[in-house]
This record gives C-alpha cells, structure tokens and sequence, in this order.
C-alpha cells in the first residue's frame, strides 16, 4: 500500500510526467501506438452484416438497445476492450481493478479493492482468449506477493 508503507509512489509518477514532457506529442503518440499494436495486431474479429460506422457510436448503442443488430458495433466493443486490457496491465505495473490502474489506494474510499473474485477474472478472462497471456503479469505478481510485497 504506497500510502502506509511509505512508497514514493507520487515522486516516481512526477518523475514519468517529467519524462514524457520531454518528449514530444507526436514521439509519445508513435511509440504507445507500436507497442499496442504489437499486441492489438495478434486477433481480428470479423462478423459480416450491414454497415453502420457512419453513425456516431451513442447511436448504434441505442439503436442495438431496440434490438436491431450491428455486427461492427460488437467488433468495435471487442475491440475497445482489447485495447484497455493492453493499456491496463502491462509487465511492470499494477493489476487491473475495477476503478482503474491509476488509483494510489489498496482500498480506495469508493472500494475498488483487489479481490480475486470474479470482478477480477472478467477484467482477465479476454487475455488468453486474445493471444496475450503475458498481460497476465502484473495479476499473478500480485498473487505471489503478500501485503508488504514481498513474494511468499
């Protein structure tokens, strides 16, 4: 837990944004998009039918809420929860939770703790079925450590 044990936690973040501040848009924008498409690139799903890409996506979601099937609006949601998964638990980082990787609190005030039920296991459960198993890093460490993070 950064806060209790004393983690310099909020000097190594401005450390990070110290870094990227260096680096410009368009560098920091090239680089995230290389190494997310190195794992992005390793599944496609295709499902065939009308296209509707040329709404705007609020209203696909309520015209599939009245039941009208849009095919590439389930691939644009496969899609958007491959890429979170990517960005959300990278080698190095903290697992994914449901309130996000950018919480500094074990236990946050609005609970977002991690707790390996099945709130955890649906954040992972698209990792093996998308070809990316070492996204399951930061998980696993997590499960080794105890509440000190040292590993049993």
């Amino acid at each position: 837990m950064p806060v209790s044990q004393g983690s310099k936690y909020k000097e190594l973040c401005l450390q990070d944004i110290k870094y990227a501040e260096s680096i410009s848009y368009e560098t920091l924008r090239e680089r995230h998009i290389t190494k997310y498409r190195s794992f992005f690139d390793r599944v496609a799903l295709e499902l065939h039918g009308e296209d509707y890409s040329y709404l705007p996506t609020d209203q696909r979601i309520r015209r599939a809420g009245t039941g009208k099937p849009d095919n590439g609006l389930v691939v644009l949601v496969f899609d958007y929860a491959r890429y979170l998964a990517i960005c959300g638990s990278r080698e190095g980082t903290q697992p994914m939770n449901l309130q996000g990787i950018w919480n500094h609190r074990i236990i946050a005030p609005w609970r977002c703790n991690y707790t390996l039920n099945i709130n955890t296991q649906m954040n992972y459960w698209i990792m093996e079925t998308c070809a990316l198993p070492e996204l399951h890093e930061p998980l696993l460490k997590m499960i080794k450590e105890d509440n000190h993070g040292n590993f049993r």
